[in-house]
């Protein structure tokens, strides 16, 4: 079973829920840049992170970041500021060096996908995202 989102659907529900405008960009089939606008001082930056997927799991992915230099260990600290933020998902994710690693299984909200579905794939295309799941 294949699920497509479009990246300006994905753009939405950041929007929507953290209140960030992520503007996103294919590169490869496994690679992405998103594209998020900070403020400093009198000006607004865009902050290009591009995200590649290293691995997929069953219950889980591993993604890592390129960034910046200099910038990258701020986006780390951020990365583990919104984790702390959201405790029903922290258990499963661990951010180390450039990498993030999602594990579904350790995220109680993502128990019942884990239960029901097994990740196979994620693509990118110029349109979105393309997520491949089977049911178990």
């Amino acid at each position: 079973m294949k699920i497509s989102v479009s990246y300006s659907e994905l753009s939405e529900i950041l929007l929507q829920r953290y209140g960030q405008t992520v503007r996103f960009s294919f590169l490869e089939e496994r690679a992405i840049e998103a594209v998020v606008k900070k403020r400093a001082l009198i000006v607004t930056l865009p902050i290009p992170v591009r995200l590649y997927v290293k691995s997929v799991r069953k219950s889980g992915v591993m993604v890592n970041y390129r960034i910046l230099a200099g910038v990258d260990k701020v986006v780390g600290l951020a990365l583990n500021y919104l984790i702390d933020r959201y405790p029903d998902i922290k258990p499963g994710i661990t951010v180390e060096n450039d990498s993030i690693d999602i594990s579904l299984s350790k995220i109680k909200p993502a128990n019942v996908f884990v239960k029901n579905f097994e990740l196979r794939d994620i693509r990118f295309n110029e349109a979105g995202i393309d997520i491949e799941i089977c049911v178990k």
